[in-house]
């Protein structure tokens, strides 16, 4: 799973290096599983120039690749921070990922 794990900023088709991080842990252990890029301002900024320039296509896509796409999103979510049992964090991702649908 290593090589999935992924700790920038993915703005506008590219990776980008964060001066701030936070850990995430894994809750049962506690361990540290990744140093996570922390966005600012300047992220922030480029994120909605990224949108921005995205949206027209997005716009011209229909409902039904709308929804198709959302959902692929929502099946993509890890869970491996949760630390819980795979069933339960299985349970728990499938929630999360309804709010998309």
């Amino acid at each position: 799973m290593k090589e999935l794990l992924q700790t920038k900023h993915y703005i506008d088709g590219a990776w980008h290096e964060s001066a701030d991080t936070y850990a995430v842990r894994n809750a049962a252990t506690g361990d540290v599983i990744a140093q996570v890029a922390r966005g600012g301002a300047e992220e922030t900024t480029l994120a909605v120039v990224a949108a921005k320039k995205a949206f027209p296509a997005w716009r011209a896509l229909t409902a039904k690749e709308h929804g198709a796409r959302v959902k692929r999103w929502g099946e993509l979510m890890l869970t491996r921070e949760q630390g819980k049992p795979l069933a339960e964090a299985l349970g728990e991702v499938a929630y999360a990922a309804s709010f998309f649908e």
